[in-house]
């Protein structure tokens, strides 16, 4: 609905641009009027946005007279390659009371046995094993309710088992929570990536979710708006106890983000944050490997496992990657041609100002509309995955779409 509204007031919006200048247009001159204007609104949007969301790095708060025990839990199923490195950074904090929970969500690699071992170098740590998937929950979903279960912080840090963290971050993190009294705050990482082209992937698909959760605004006290995020959710006990749990999230694709809506619902204080650096991980090593790793859950959670829904976005997604370069490069009008070079450049301009706020570099940031072609991409495979299987694999077990349909609670 939102989509087609918006559709429908730049069309108008175009007729009314174009009979300014006294053109008499065919329909794809419209077509990259309108597409062109689109771009140019929401690059602006997304230059504000960036700049209305703080960094770790700018952001300071005084320390308590305590820090309250945290508990820190990381659910891992086969990630034997990653949790020993990522693990370690986080032993090294200098956080003064923590407690680290580590669940094996039924691996068949070498990750219980890393828990196990690194348990036995350090008694903060406590290993859950799960051997068996009940009925009607996603795997993760339930480590992590297992997790929690069995938690004794005052304070929990749902995490992934390859992020990165540097020293102090954690303790940074909770003063600012504790000092401006949030329930929930949420980071979102740095990025390593080896490729530009994944870069440029990881800044669409990142600029993408700004768009659709607007980021900027859980902190404005609304209930319109909130934000989670898988490799850094900090939550205050007290209130998610309050809240329905993962209980209310079994079918959960988005866990994250569902997160962060079922304490919304609660009545949680809310912050986000960008890392600035302070929290990274390499979240998919290849384009490739982000295009299969996404297959899972991208159409799930953008088109709420909708097949028409495609039907819609796509059009609209070609149009903004298309229309401002046929308006520069093949119109015959001075007018379209202007509009289309305004609107590439703003195109690329955010986009390099987003990678370098995202500690990407500039470069990738020039080859945003690439990137934006990649996720498109991204979710048509996803959707033809979950079409051809009517369903998805998700780490060893086999849901039907029916079930993930009745299960979502999240609509972005």
């Amino acid at each position: 609905m939102v989509s087609s509204v918006l559709g429908m007031s730049v069309l108008g919006l175009s007729v009314l641009g174009l009979s300014v200048f006294g053109l008499s247009v065919s329909l794809v001159e419209l077509w990259a009027f309108a597409g062109s204007l689109a771009v140019l609104c929401v690059s602006l949007l997304l230059v504000v946005l960036s700049r209305r969301i703080s960094s770790l790095d700018r952001v300071e708060a005084e320390p308590p007279l305590a820090y309250p025990k945290l508990s820190i839990l990381i659910p891992a199923c086969n990630e034997a390659n990653t949790l020993e490195a990522a693990l370690r950074t986080l032993l090294a904090e200098d956080y003064p009371n923590l407690e680290y929970v580590l669940i094996d969500d039924r691996s068949t690699d070498e990750t219980a046995a890393i828990m196990e071992r690194m348990a036995a170098e350090d008694a903060r740590i406590r290993v859950l094993r799960v051997t068996e998937l009940p009925e009607g929950w996603l795997g993760k979903v339930h480590a992590l309710d297992q997790g929690a279960k069995i938690a004794t912080g005052e304070w929990l840090l749902f995490t992934d088992a390859d992020v990165h963290y540097r020293p102090g971050v954690l303790a940074q993190v909770m003063r600012l929570a504790l000092a401006h009294e949030y329930d929930i705050v949420a980071i979102g990482p740095s990025f390593r990536a080896k490729s530009v082209m994944l870069r440029a992937m990881l800044i669409a698909f990142s600029a993408l979710f700004l768009l659709a959760v607007r980021p900027d605004r859980v902190r404005h006290g609304t209930r319109k708006y909130f934000v989670g995020i898988g490799a850094f959710n900090l939550v205050r006990r007290s209130l998610f106890d309050r809240s329905p749990g993962f209980d209310a999230l079994r079918m959960e694709v988005a866990d994250d983000v569902g997160l962060a809506l079922i304490l919304r619902d609660a009545g949680a204080r809310a912050a986000f944050y960008l890392a600035a650096g302070r929290i990274h991980l390499e979240w998919y090593e290849s384009v490739s490997a982000m295009l299969r790793g996404l297959e899972k859950n991208f159409f799930g959670v953008s088109m709420h496992w909708r097949f028409y829904r495609l039907f819609l976005v796509v059009p609209i997604f070609l149009t903004v990657i298309a229309a401002p370069w046929w308006a520069l490069l093949q119109s015959s009008s001075d007018v379209l041609r202007a509009f289309g070079a305004v609107a590439v450049l703003a195109s690329l301009s955010s986009g390099v100002d987003w990678s370098r706020r995202a500690r990407l570099g500039w470069v990738p940031g020039i080859f945003v509309p690439i990137g934006l072609s990649l996720v498109l991409t991204t979710l048509v495979r996803s959707a033809w995955v979950t079409f051809k299987h009517r369903g998805i694999d998700w780490r060893g077990t086999f849901y039907r779409i029916e079930a993930l349909r009745r299960g979502q609670r999240l609509r972005l």
